[in-house]
Protein backbone atom coordinates (compact mmCIF):
# COMPACT_ATOMS: atom_id res chain seq x y z
CA UNK A 1 0.00 0.00 0.00
CA UNK A 2 0.97 3.62 -0.84
CA UNK A 3 -0.19 6.46 1.04
CA UNK A 4 -2.62 9.78 -0.27
CA UNK A 5 -3.91 12.78 0.54
CA UNK A 6 -3.51 14.81 3.51
CA UNK A 7 -4.25 12.06 5.90
CA UNK A 8 -1.25 9.79 3.82
CA UNK A 9 -4.97 7.47 3.38
CA UNK A 10 -3.93 3.43 2.54
CA UNK A 11 -4.36 2.36 -1.05
CA UNK A 12 -3.70 -0.41 -2.84
CA UNK A 13 -1.05 -0.68 -5.00
CA UNK A 14 0.19 -3.86 -5.41
CA UNK A 15 -0.97 -7.49 -5.26
CA UNK A 16 0.44 -10.88 -5.25
CA UNK A 17 -0.74 -14.12 -4.98
CA UNK A 18 1.24 -17.76 -4.84
CA UNK A 19 -0.07 -21.64 -4.85
CA UNK A 20 0.58 -24.07 -2.00
CA UNK A 21 4.02 -24.49 -3.71
CA UNK A 22 5.25 -21.01 -3.90
CA UNK A 23 4.66 -20.48 -7.28
CA UNK A 24 3.51 -17.11 -8.50
CA UNK A 25 -0.39 -16.98 -9.72
CA UNK A 26 -0.61 -13.16 -9.77
CA UNK A 27 1.42 -10.49 -9.15
CA UNK A 28 0.49 -6.70 -10.26
CA UNK A 29 0.47 -3.36 -9.50
CA UNK A 30 -2.33 -1.41 -9.73
CA UNK A 31 -2.73 1.87 -10.48
CA UNK A 32 -3.13 5.12 -8.37
CA UNK A 33 -5.84 7.59 -8.83
CA UNK A 34 -5.09 10.04 -6.41
CA UNK A 35 -1.60 11.96 -6.14
CA UNK A 36 0.88 9.28 -3.73
CA UNK A 37 2.33 11.27 -0.92
CA UNK A 38 4.01 8.48 0.49
CA UNK A 39 5.45 5.64 -1.43
CA UNK A 40 6.42 3.92 1.55
CA UNK A 41 9.11 1.91 0.12
CA UNK A 42 10.46 0.94 2.82
CA UNK A 43 8.03 -1.48 3.73
CA UNK A 44 6.10 -1.65 0.55
CA UNK A 45 9.09 -1.76 -2.03
CA UNK A 46 7.10 0.35 -4.44
CA UNK A 47 8.92 2.82 -5.94
CA UNK A 48 7.29 5.81 -8.78
CA UNK A 49 8.38 4.23 -11.93
CA UNK A 50 6.38 0.93 -10.72
CA UNK A 51 2.90 2.87 -11.04
CA UNK A 52 3.32 4.27 -14.20
CA UNK A 53 4.18 1.07 -16.12
CA UNK A 54 1.60 0.05 -18.65
CA UNK A 55 0.95 -3.39 -17.46
CA UNK A 56 -0.28 -2.04 -13.85
CA UNK A 57 -3.36 -2.52 -13.65
CA UNK A 58 -6.62 -0.08 -12.80
CA UNK A 59 -8.01 -1.03 -8.95
CA UNK A 60 -11.31 -2.20 -10.37
CA UNK A 61 -9.78 -4.63 -12.71
CA UNK A 62 -7.27 -6.16 -9.95
CA UNK A 63 -10.07 -6.19 -7.57
CA UNK A 64 -12.53 -8.49 -9.73
CA UNK A 65 -9.29 -10.68 -11.13
CA UNK A 66 -8.18 -11.28 -6.92
CA UNK A 67 -12.05 -12.11 -6.26
CA UNK A 68 -12.12 -14.59 -8.98
CA UNK A 69 -9.25 -16.13 -8.10
CA UNK A 70 -10.06 -15.95 -4.36
CA UNK A 71 -13.03 -17.57 -5.19
CA UNK A 72 -13.67 -20.76 -3.27
CA UNK A 73 -10.78 -21.03 -2.40
CA UNK A 74 -8.21 -21.39 1.49
CA UNK A 75 -6.80 -17.62 1.63
CA UNK A 76 -3.58 -17.79 3.35
CA UNK A 77 -1.15 -14.60 4.17
CA UNK A 78 -0.08 -12.75 7.34
CA UNK A 79 -2.50 -10.40 8.89
CA UNK A 80 -4.80 -10.31 6.49
CA UNK A 81 -7.53 -8.20 7.58
CA UNK A 82 -6.03 -4.56 6.31
CA UNK A 83 -5.40 -6.22 3.17
CA UNK A 84 -8.47 -7.61 2.78
CA UNK A 85 -9.90 -4.16 3.65
CA UNK A 86 -8.62 -2.14 1.14
CA UNK A 87 -9.96 -4.07 -1.47
CA UNK A 88 -12.73 -4.34 -0.31
CA UNK A 89 -13.14 -8.22 -0.14
CA UNK A 90 -15.03 -10.50 2.42
CA UNK A 91 -13.24 -13.91 2.71
CA UNK A 92 -15.38 -16.68 5.07
CA UNK A 93 -13.49 -17.14 8.14
CA UNK A 94 -13.77 -20.86 7.26
CA UNK A 95 -11.85 -20.56 4.02
CA UNK A 96 -9.11 -17.92 5.84
CA UNK A 97 -5.51 -19.20 7.60
CA UNK A 98 -4.21 -15.64 8.80
CA UNK A 99 -0.91 -16.95 10.23
CA UNK A 100 -0.71 -14.19 12.89
CA UNK A 101 -3.87 -15.15 14.58
CA UNK A 102 -2.56 -19.01 14.64
CA UNK A 103 -1.76 -19.46 18.00
CA UNK A 104 0.85 -21.54 17.58
CA UNK A 105 2.71 -18.77 15.89
CA UNK A 106 1.69 -15.61 18.62
CA UNK A 107 3.70 -15.19 21.18
CA UNK A 108 2.63 -15.21 25.15
CA UNK A 109 2.57 -11.59 27.04
CA UNK A 110 3.66 -11.32 30.33
CA UNK A 111 -0.28 -10.81 31.50
CA UNK A 112 -1.37 -14.35 29.79
CA UNK A 113 -2.67 -13.34 26.80
CA UNK A 114 -1.49 -13.90 22.86
CA UNK A 115 0.55 -11.29 20.37
CA UNK A 116 0.42 -11.74 17.01
CA UNK A 117 4.33 -12.10 15.76
CA UNK A 118 6.09 -10.40 12.17
CA UNK A 119 6.15 -12.54 9.24
CA UNK A 120 9.98 -11.59 9.29
CA UNK A 121 10.53 -12.97 13.08
CA UNK A 122 8.28 -16.73 12.23
CA UNK A 123 10.24 -17.00 9.01
CA UNK A 124 13.09 -16.73 11.10
CA UNK A 125 12.68 -18.46 13.23
CA UNK A 126 10.92 -21.69 12.08
CA UNK A 127 13.15 -21.46 8.26
CA UNK A 128 16.22 -19.56 8.99
CA UNK A 129 14.54 -17.80 5.93
CA UNK A 130 15.84 -13.73 6.48
CA UNK A 131 12.95 -11.95 4.43
CA UNK A 132 12.11 -8.10 4.91
CA UNK A 133 15.88 -7.17 5.05
CA UNK A 134 15.46 -3.17 3.30
CA UNK A 135 12.66 -2.91 1.07
CA UNK A 136 9.68 -5.21 1.16
CA UNK A 137 8.84 -7.65 -1.62
CA UNK A 138 5.15 -9.24 -1.80
CA UNK A 139 5.92 -12.17 -2.95
CA UNK A 140 8.39 -13.18 -0.62
CA UNK A 141 6.12 -12.22 1.80
CA UNK A 142 3.29 -14.64 0.08
CA UNK A 143 5.73 -17.54 0.29
CA UNK A 144 6.73 -16.83 3.59
CA UNK A 145 3.04 -16.98 5.06
CA UNK A 146 2.42 -20.15 2.67
CA UNK A 147 5.77 -21.63 3.98
CA UNK A 148 4.23 -21.20 7.70
CA UNK A 149 1.00 -22.76 6.80
CA UNK A 150 2.55 -25.80 5.13
CA UNK A 151 4.55 -26.44 8.20
CA UNK A 152 1.34 -26.63 10.41
CA UNK A 153 -1.56 -27.19 7.63
CA UNK A 154 -2.34 -30.34 9.27
CA UNK A 155 -3.32 -28.73 13.01
CA UNK A 156 -4.23 -25.46 11.18
CA UNK A 157 -6.83 -26.55 8.94
CA UNK A 158 -7.87 -28.71 12.50
CA UNK A 159 -8.10 -25.44 14.52
CA UNK A 160 -10.63 -24.00 11.84
CA UNK A 161 -12.75 -26.97 11.34
CA UNK A 162 -13.31 -27.77 15.00
CA UNK A 163 -14.65 -24.16 14.87
CA UNK A 164 -17.18 -24.17 11.92
CA UNK A 165 -19.48 -26.73 10.09
CA UNK A 166 -17.94 -29.38 7.88
CA UNK A 167 -17.87 -28.05 4.60
CA UNK A 168 -16.54 -29.00 0.93
CA UNK A 169 -12.95 -28.43 1.16
CA UNK A 170 -11.71 -25.59 -1.21
CA UNK A 171 -10.16 -27.26 -5.13
CA UNK A 172 -6.75 -25.36 -3.91
CA UNK A 173 -5.09 -22.80 -1.14
CA UNK A 174 -3.12 -19.48 -2.34
CA UNK A 175 -1.33 -17.38 0.01
CA UNK A 176 -2.97 -13.94 -0.64
CA UNK A 177 -0.56 -10.71 0.48
CA UNK A 178 -0.01 -6.82 -0.51
CA UNK A 179 3.37 -5.24 -0.40
CA UNK A 180 2.45 -3.51 3.06
CA UNK A 181 2.07 -6.13 6.20
CA UNK A 182 1.17 -4.14 9.49
CA UNK A 183 2.66 -5.85 12.45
Amino acid sequence: MVGVGRNNTSVLARVSIVDFWGKEIFDTFVKVEEKITDYRTEVSGIKPEDLVSSSALSYGNCRVKVMKLLRGKILVGHDLKNDLKVLRINHSRRYTRDTSQYEPFMRKQPDGSLAARSLKTLSLQFFGNSIQDGEHCSLEDAKAAMQLYALKKKEFDASVESNAQRVPPPRQRISFDLPCQIW
